[in-house]
């Protein structure tokens, strides 16, 4: 089954065991000008969950894929 939706999987899911953290908090920051959505990891960096731009090239920009590692 295909679930189509703008709300992450585990709003949609709840807490049902459906990704690998249930707790997570998210914050916005600016990266070279590009608004992102980040999540902290274990080890204090930082994790690119999304980008929030509205500029078709943020989205090609390999240092701001979603999964990649911002360290602080």
């Amino acid at each position: 089954m295909i679930i189509y939706s703008i709300y992450d999987k585990e709003v949609v899911f709840g807490n049902q065991g459906y990704g690998e953290h249930t707790n997570i908090s998210y914050s916005n920051m600016d990266i070279g000008g590009v608004s992102v959505q980040v999540s902290k990891t274990n080890n204090a960096d930082l994790r690119i969950e999304r980008i929030l731009s509205t500029n078709p090239r943020d989205y090609l920009n390999p240092k701001l894929q979603p999964g990649c590692l911002i360290q602080r």
